[in-house]
């Protein structure tokens, strides 16, 4: 896959719920995937190709540990900014598992409107756009390590509290998260 446009210098990381879970020692259901230098349909169309020429040595090795080995079709959930939903996201179904994929981002405002338009952007801008400290923990799969660019995220998850980030804005999201999960 390194010959694909994007693909050198890729960094994948899992975002959010999933390392949550991972801390808290329970299964999760799906995965959110951060990409670095691609869009999240440029990967999953080179990860449909790569699958499509090499899947069989994966979908026995899953097959194997008790994953269903199949790999569904793409779809696209387009940006739609009158519904805050300003962000592109692939999803797919892998291994039993859904797997979203997005680029890494960052909000910016115009003087005239509280709606962010999205552009590509740092892992750290990406973390300190999300709604809460927990959710902006990533997990490196390069590294194997547990990412915390807000630097808050390690001390409210050591008090077990849930802190939100700068944007009141996100207030909100992070009430409708805890009452409606």
């Amino acid at each position: 896959m390194q010959s694909v446009a994007g693909m050198d210098g890729l960094v994948m990381r899992w975002t959010g719920g999933w390392v949550r879970d991972k801390l808290l020692g329970v299964p999760s259901v799906d995965i959110d995937v951060a990409l670095s230098t691609m869009t999240g349909m440029q990967f999953g169309e080179a990860l449909q190709a790569y699958m499509a020429e090499h899947g069989k040595q994966y979908e026995e090795e899953a097959e194997a540990q008790g994953f269903k080995a199949d790999l569904k079709g793409l779809h696209k959930i387009a940006a739609n900014p009158d519904k805050s939903k300003h962000l592109e996201t692939i999803t797919t179904k892998m291994f039993g598992i859904d797997v979203d994929f997005v680029n890494l981002r960052k909000e910016v405002y115009a003087d005239d409107s509280r709606n962010p338009q999205m552009e590509f952007g740092t892992a750290e801008e990406d973390a300190m756009r999300r709604d809460a400290t927990v959710n902006a923990l990533f997990f490196n799969l390069d590294t194997q390590d547990v990412e915390d660019f807000t630097h808050q995220a390690s001390m409210t998850w050591s008090r077990k509290s849930f802190e939100h980030l700068w944007l009141p804005i996100k207030h909100s999201k992070t009430i409708r998260y805890v009452y409606c999960a």
